[in-house]
């Protein structure tokens, strides 16, 4: 869109003046040049049309020069009217719209600004400043998209924020180097308490203690700084160990003597049990003592002794409500101990009964194999074995036997078959040179019909200029 136009206009007095009017968008206003009829040349019109629109410089005659706000209903100034009203009201639209986006340009470039000082000050990748990058150039397209900014001004925009993208590329992949190198020595020394773990998991001595000093290795992996891969092998690595230990201390479940994953909790469970009553009973002698002492409560003339008694009531309250709250996590993990149970006993049970079947199964190959062996003497069992080898070996010669005749078969399908495919070759070509015949018919055909049109036409033609020169005969 132009920023600058001319325009034929009028005074109150019937004057005609020339106007040559330039919107300066950034400040909303109307820069207007006025020359008087009498100075007006054709070469001035020229050049204002040609150069002066297109923002090149020219000599001017001696002129008025206004400034005015731009309005939204004209912008010509007052005491003048445009002999053209509708090309103003179509210029007036344009340029409310262009100050409009230069307003919203305008708007986002400080905005760009403000980021570009946030990145100039720091050294460091800043993942919240890459988030308001993103999302800032995300509402500059929306609005190129909606043609809202002109594609001068989005380039602009589009040009710094490629830059402050770059920048914060580079500092991103000065980062990762970084933490990449703190990843791969903080993995190296886990790796070392790992070790020597393992040297007192094969000595076997305090393997509680070594059990709690994995746990606390793996809660010091939570804070840790590694990245996805070095954390992905220290959890398999501590995973093993782990397994180690329990292996070292209860045993392979495989193994004999070894404790099953269902005797280990079937003892966990009892343990739980145990400490429940306990528990119960703790939290029932509490109560026994604040019943007392509430009765007691009732009795003192002291006020200090009646003092200490609420206080005695209040921690004997608390102290049931820390117990309760005990109680109903011991319950909780009893639930999901028996649920735990209930699956392991239904898993060992299966295995039993898949134990039971492979052994009866061994048990009756064992016995057919002692039976086969006590009986491999009886000559009715030996007829049986001849009679059967008999029977195999006519099976094979009557199988040889059909062999030899599905071979004589395929040879005289494809005897066959080669006779079809020459008789098939032989009309094929004869089938061509027919085709070819008739259609060297046809082109002939064709050929003398054309002639035979084209005579026709140049007949009729010649007749036709033959009776056109008699007419102009007679006339």
């Amino acid at each position: 869109m132009k920023t600058r136009i001319t325009s034929w206009c009028k005074n109150a007095n019937d004057e005609k003046f020339l106007l040559a009017l330039e919107l300066i968008p950034e400040t909303n206003m109307v820069k207007c040049m006025q020359f008087k009829d009498e100075d007006i040349t054709d070469n001035l019109i020229e050049e204002l049309n040609s150069k002066w629109k297109n923002h090149e410089e020219i000599e001017l005659p001696a002129h008025e020069i206004k400034e005015t706000e731009l309005k939204v209903d004209t912008i010509i100034p007052e005491g003048l009217t445009p002999e053209k009203e509708s090309d103003i009201a179509v210029k007036v639209n344009e340029w409310n719209f262009i100050v409009l986006s230069a307003k919203l340009y305008q708007s986002y470039k400080s905005e760009l600004d403000e980021l570009k000082d946030r990145i100039d000050r720091t050294d460091q990748f800043d993942k919240g400043i890459w988030e308001n990058l993103k999302s800032f150039w995300s509402k500059v397209q929306d609005q190129l998209r909606e043609k809202n900014l002109f594609r001068e001004h989005g380039n602009l925009l589009k040009e710094v924020t490629n830059e402050l993208f770059s920048k914060q590329k580079e500092l991103r992949t000065k980062m990762d180097k970084e933490f990449n190198l703190e990843s791969g020595k903080n993995k190296q020394n886990i790796y070392g308490e790992l070790d020597l773990i393992d040297d007192k998991i094969k000595e076997a001595k305090r393997l509680q203690a070594v059990f709690d000093e994995l746990k606390k290795i793996q809660q010091k992996l939570k804070n840790l700084k590694l990245n996805k891969e070095d954390r992905s092998k220290v959890w398999e690595r501590i995973d093993k160990t782990f397994k180690d230990v329990k292996e070292k201390k209860f045993g392979s479940s495989g193994q004999a003597g070894g404790a099953s994953a269902l005797d280990r909790l079937e003892k966990r469970y009892k343990g739980l049990i145990e400490a429940i009553k306990k528990m119960e009973n703790s939290i029932n002698r509490d109560k026994s003592d604040l019943e007392y002492q509430n009765n007691r409560n009732k009795n003192f003339v002291n006020q200090l002794e009646a003092q200490i008694n609420i206080a005695k009531i209040a921690m004997i309250d608390e102290r049931i409500r820390s117990k309760s709250e005990k109680l109903a996590e011991m319950n909780k993990t009893r639930v999901d101990l028996e649920k735990k149970k209930t699956f392991l006993e239904s898993q060992e049970q299966k295995k039993a009964e898949e134990a039971k079947v492979n052994k009866a199964k061994e048990e009756i190959k064992e016995r057919i194999a002692n039976q086969i062996e006590d009986k491999s003497d009886d000559p009715k069992l030996q007829k049986l074995a001849d009679t059967i080898k008999d029977g195999a070996e006519k099976l094979k010669e009557a199988a040889e036997k059909v062999e030899d005749k599905l071979e004589d078969l395929v040879d005289k399908v494809e005897d066959k078959l080669e006779e079809l495919a020459e008789k098939a070759e032989e009309k094929k070509d004869k089938l061509e040179d027919a085709v070819e015949d008739l259609a060297e018919k046809a082109i002939n055909k064709a050929k003398d019909l054309a002639e035979k049109v084209k005579s026709e036409i140049e007949d009729t033609i010649d007749k036709l200029k033959g009776d056109e020169t008699e007419e102009q005969d007679d006339k």
